[in-house]
């Protein structure tokens, strides 16, 4: 079986979706059959569009973007459309997972459902849709060093075992079919509060690197 594990964030690295896709990589047998590619930019090669058509499981990760897929991600879909669309219907299963900064997961259901619609309308299948809260917890510098499955990383770790799991045995669902959804740093109060402080100092740290104030992020334009 071959997998194609596509990361549709439009950071080149360190980005939450690329962490996603690599801790569900490692809950396959290490035999060579994951082939990773990069949806970061409007178009894919055609050598991409022709090796990730040659795999039985598309897994796209991707962050949310307006309650949506990220519009350069869009654009890559359409194209692999037409494509899948000239070629007739074809057995390959399609899978998704969307990370958020909300805590609550179910923020993506939307963006995950378009890519269920996406994968009919390509005459593909539909297996599964996995719905993350908190995912930017997961870029965190300090996050690399927390094995899979422990702390705040259990959730997504279960989630991407019962994925793995389900991409072998080829499982599909109905466009009906619930979404898994899971939480990054938890959903206790507490969590919150630790996830919502680690945001707040992201974001005071871009704003130094980038010759800004504190104060200067509440300024309106």
């Amino acid at each position: 079986m071959k997998i194609a594990l596509i990361c549709g964030s439009p950071k080149a690295k360190d980005s939450a979706s690329e962490e996603l896709l690599g801790m569900l990589e490692r809950c396959f047998p290490n035999d060579g059959s994951c082939i990773n590619f990069r949806m970061n930019r409007n178009e894919l090669t055609q050598s991409d569009v022709a090796s990730i058509m040659a795999c039985d499981a598309l897994v796209f990760a991707f962050p949310l973007y307006v309650d949506a897929i990220p519009s350069h991600m869009l654009r890559c879909l359409e194209q692999l459309e037409r494509e899948f669309t000239e070629r007739g219907s074809k057995d390959n299963i399609v899978y998704g997972i969307c990370n958020c900064g909300f805590p609550e997961g179910r923020q993506c259901n939307i963006a995950l459902d378009m890519l269920n619609v996406w994968a009919l309308k390509s005459g593909l299948r539909w297996g599964r849709g996995v719905a993350i809260g908190g995912g930017g917890g997961l870029a965190y510098p300090v996050m690399k060093k927390v094995p899979d499955g422990a702390g705040p990383k259990k959730g997504p770790h279960d989630a991407m075992v019962h994925l793995a799991a389900e991409i072998m045995n080829g499982f599909t669902s109905s466009a009906a079919y619930k979404h898994l959804v899971t939480g990054t740093m938890g959903d206790t109060f507490s969590s919150r509060i630790f996830y919502k402080m680690g945001a707040h100092m992201g974001w005071h740290q871009m704003a130094k690197a980038n010759g800004l104030k504190k104060k200067d992020l509440g300024k309106k334009l």
